[in-house]
């Protein structure tokens, strides 16, 4: 996923450049677009509002069905790594060395995890105490408690489903099969529609993108309380995640 038109991006039979937003009405864009270079999230259905960020791609690829087996999302320079990479959630790389991976190799090999695998999710990442008071420390506590509404309006009655959650799945990263994935956005469209009648989050600065942070949180609950809504075992797998030391290349 791009949030500009890039100078570099991955493209393989299972690597898809996908631009989101408005990015992806600029001349350059629309050439690439129109040799199908890149995909992007113009088309109704869509989400128009900046606020979800990276989840406007998931929106958009929900509601625009590929018809693969399996659907994954990641960042123009946030990527997943093999875990022989070491132990650490989170691996800086420069643009250098982001850039000389090995394109085949790397399809080869994401490819070859879906044998083994239901879903893949970045390594968990620290959220203490608790994930909302996490959430409540970097954005607001008034936003984190209609979250939280939204989430018990939508299923009931429950205890708070982020009890207990010492971690966040960050990015708003992952690869699942794609009837997961439509279970998983079923369950997040109905309760971000009742948050975004709620809250108007601010139009820049990095709290504009607080349904994207919310939607992080909304997706390690809905992991962590997966026999709830699916009643079949699920195969999970945490690998690391490469971080570009570099702002766009």
């Amino acid at each position: 996923m791009h949030h500009a038109v890039p100078n570099w991006d991955l493209q393989t039979e299972v690597f898809v450049p996908f631009i989101v937003g408005d990015a992806a009405l600029s001349s350059e864009a629309d050439e690439r677009i129109a040799q199908n270079v890149f995909q992007c999230d113009l088309q109704p259905p869509r989400l128009e509002r900046h606020s979800y960020a990276e989840m406007r791609a998931h929106y958009w690829v929900w509601k625009h069905p590929p018809g693969v087996d399996y659907i994954g999302f990641q960042h123009y320079r946030r990527s997943f790594v093999s875990r022989a990479s070491g132990r650490s959630a989170e691996i800086r790389a420069s643009a250098e060395t982001y850039r000389s991976r090995d394109l085949p190799t790397l399809t080869r090999w994401i490819a070859g995890l879906l044998d083994e695998c239901d879903i893949i999710v970045p390594r968990k990442w620290p959220a203490l105490p608790d994930l909302g008071a996490d959430y409540a420390g970097s954005h607001s506590a008034a936003d984190w408690q209609v979250l939280l509404g939204a989430v018990d309006a939508t299923i009931g009655s429950s205890p708070d489903l982020a009890q207990g959650i010492d971690y966040v799945y960050r990015c708003n990263m992952f690869v699942m099969r794609a009837d997961l994935f439509d279970a998983y956005m079923n369950w997040w469209d109905a309760i971000m529609t009742k948050v975004a009648a709620a809250i108007t989050p601010p139009a820049e600065g990095y709290q504009s993108r607080t349904f994207g942070f919310m939607s992080e949180r909304l997706f390690t609950m809905w992991m962590a309380h997966l026999p709830r809504w699916v009643s079949s075992p699920v195969r999970i797998m945490e690998l690391p995640i490469m971080i570009g030391d570099f702002t766009a290349i």
